[in-house]
């Protein structure tokens, strides 16, 4: 997936919420009567964080004059919970069903994935990729969606998100598939923003010149397989 990240302005029409939706904003804001999107984008934001993104995209839907205040959310933050109800059911009903034969099982299981996938794809087309804080997927991924994850993880570089977050703990297979982090996207000036990098069950394949995070304050790892670096005959 290739997202472009640029200032996406939107010339929204003024129209009027309901009076418990403005009476939600007020307390947010205390500016009652102007158009939401005529505010900084960081005020927009600092506003969205206070809710969750699924729960920014339902107000949208509500409010006219909210409409896509969403693209603004700084935490972008995927799971189980961002796939549609029937999404969610084919990823996790295996063997729910003891009359379903394996073959049907592993198709459902798979087009569960790529609603996750479409999903993300979507939503990160759409956002401004403006004031991101952090960027966290948490789904069974391994290595055959990685130019999806490579993606996400240009996104969080191009937004200069400050966190990142790739938890894919649900896949417990072998090494062999685990997604391998993308280092090489990452060089002296875009690493500059990261400051918290969190990754479970991925692997960490650094070349030779890999510039490392200048900034970071936290490193989790968990399960996750560091290999060995031939040029400088050491484990990272």
């Amino acid at each position: 997936m290739s997202i472009s990240i640029s200032a996406r302005r939107s010339n929204m029409e003024n129209m009027s919420c309901s009076a418990k939706w403005r009476l939600e904003l007020g307390k947010w804001i205390g500016l009652q009567g102007l158009n939401f999107l005529s505010l900084p984008e960081d005020v927009v934001s600092r506003i969205t964080a206070e809710i969750t993104l699924k729960e920014a995209v339902r107000m949208s839907a509500i409010c006219g004059e909210l409409r896509r205040a969403w693209i603004y959310h700084p935490n972008l933050d995927f799971d189980i919970s961002t796939v549609p109800a029937s999404g969610i059911a084919t990823v996790h009903a295996r063997g729910s069903n003891p009359k379903r034969n394996r073959k049907s099982r592993q198709h459902n299981r798979m087009l569960g994935i790529k609603r996750f996938i479409d999903t993300v794809n979507l939503i990160l087309g759409k956002h401004s990729g403006l004031v991101v804080n952090r960027l966290a997927v948490k789904f069974e991924l391994h290595k055959e969606h990685a130019n999806d994850i490579d993606g996400w993880v240009s996104f969080a570089i191009a937004s200069r998100a400050k966190a990142v977050v790739l938890n894919f703990s649900q896949y417990l297979g072998p090494y062999q598939n685990n997604y391998s982090f993308p280092c090489h996207l990452f060089n002296n000036q875009n690493s500059s923003h990261l400051q918290v990098l969190r990754l479970y069950c991925v692997t960490l394949d650094p070349s030779h010149d890999f510039c490392g995070f200048s900034n970071l304050r936290t490193l989790s790892l968990e399960h996750v397989l560091i290999l060995y670096c031939k040029f400088c005959n050491s484990y990272y």
